[in-house]
Formats: structure tokens, sequence, C-alpha cells
């Protein structure tokens, strides 16, 4: 079995608590979730805080069984702090990058994004993993969407896209996916439940997904929705899938 786990980490951001009160939460979570492959977005890094390391950075100290970190931020600022999205994993990484998604002018929406991707080394074979996080704003989400399906088409091999999609289950870009003959998880295995992942203190979307591509689509097992009210380790809760070997 191999266990995946996204969440995105909202940052320093503190309308949930902050992040020196809400990392031990989620470290004790990560303990007992013990994801293989670990999907972080909204990850911070800023000069002034924690010796200018990033949040997966800090995140990987106390868990050295990850052996592989990748973190690429998205947006830079002139203080010297970043925001973007990070991997951990505990297999080695044959190959990866990331995809600097577009930014339309005059939107309400100006954070850049990226799509991380990695060919993890996994006991079952190479995995790919696809790390995303999309605009809130319809037209930005839909150009993300479609810069992501390039990348995909470019991938071969079992495949997972996971992340922050801030778009509800019957969006243009979900269902695009779905005509692409991606699996949504928690279609595939909660058809019935809600699956709602925002806003933390009370749930009622569901942005945030795993998508299985046709050569995995078999290997999905489960899905589970962490890091409910009580940790509150964000203003997103956490997704975590696990696959057959």
């Amino acid at each position: 079995m191999l266990t995946v786990m996204t969440l995105n980490v909202n940052g320093y951001f503190e309308k949930h608590g902050s992040w020196t009160q809400r990392r031990p939460r989620l470290e004790a979570a990560l303990r007992e979730i013990r994801p293989d492959i670990l999907l972080l977005q909204a990850v911070a890094r800023d000069p002034q805080r924690e010796d200018g390391r990033d949040q997966a950075a800090q995140l990987a100290a106390a868990f050295p069984e990850y052996v592989s970190v990748m973190y690429h931020p998205a947006q830079h600022a002139d203080d010297g702090t970043a925001f973007g999205s990070a991997l951990l994993s505990r297999y080695p990484l044959r190959e990866s990058g990331a995809l600097e998604l577009s930014l339309r002018r005059g939107l309400e929406d100006t954070t850049r994004r990226n799509v991380l991707w990695a060919g993890v080394s996994t006991p079952d074979g190479l995995l790919t993993v696809l790390n995303a996080h999309f605009s809130w704003v319809p037209e930005q989400n839909a150009d993300n969407l479609e810069e992501t399906v390039m990348l995909l088409q470019e991938m071969s091999g079992p495949a997972l896209l996971a992340g922050d999609f801030n778009a509800p289950p019957d969006g243009p870009a979900i269902k695009r996916l779905r005509e692409l003959g991606w699996t949504d998880a928690w279609e595939r295995l909660r058809e019935h439940e809600g699956g709602f992942s925002f806003e933390a203190d009370a749930p009622s979307m569901r942005i945030d997904y795993m998508w299985a591509n046709p050569e995995l689509e078999s290997r999905l097992e489960s899905v589970q929705l962490v890091l409910g009210r009580e940790e509150r380790v964000s203003d997103h809760l956490g997704l975590v899938v696990t696959l057959r070997g």
C-alpha cells in the first residue's frame, strides 16, 4: 500500500491560529497518518522566521524519513518572502520539475501559482505525482487547468494529480478532467458523501481533490478527509488516498 496526502497549509496566515500553534498539531497528525508522499500548497518562506526555512523544510526536519524534499516558490516579494508548493517523499525522486502557471492581469486574484511534478521511485514502481494549486477566479482557474492538461499529456505510466483546485465538483475544470479520463478518487470511492474540505471550521465546499489517470485508477483503495475541527491546522482539511500495490 502507498499513502499520499495533500494539504493547503495556508502559509503563515493566522485565521485558524498561528503557525507556531498549528505546526505541532500537523506534526502529530503526520506521525499518525504516516503518508509516504506529502503534497503541500500555500507554503510560505520568510527570511525573518525559522532561520529562513520554508514551512516544508521545517516539517521535514521533524521527519527524517522523508528522503526527498522539494519546494518551489511561485511568488516572491521584495522583502524576501515567498509562497509556493512543496513535495515530501519517503522514496527518491527520479525526476522532478515545476510548471509556472500564467496570471491574467486585472483579476482579483493576484497570486502566482504552480504545479509541481515528480516521478517517485516507490516499491511498486514509478509513480508520477502532480501537486496543483489553482486560482479561485473562474477565468484564471480555466487557464490553470488547461496549462496543466498540456503537462498531463506529456506524462506516461501511473499518475496522481492532487491539490487545491479551488473549484466545485460540477465546475468546468473538474468536468474537463473527467472528460480526459481521469478519475476523482472521492467520487469513485465515496460517491454519496460530501467530501467537503473548506473552510476547516465549518466545511461546506469540496475544492481539494485526488485524481488518478487510467493507468492508476484500479489501484485506488481508500480516500479520507483528515485534520478536522479538533486539529485545525489550516483553512483546509487534508485529503489522504491509499493506493494498492
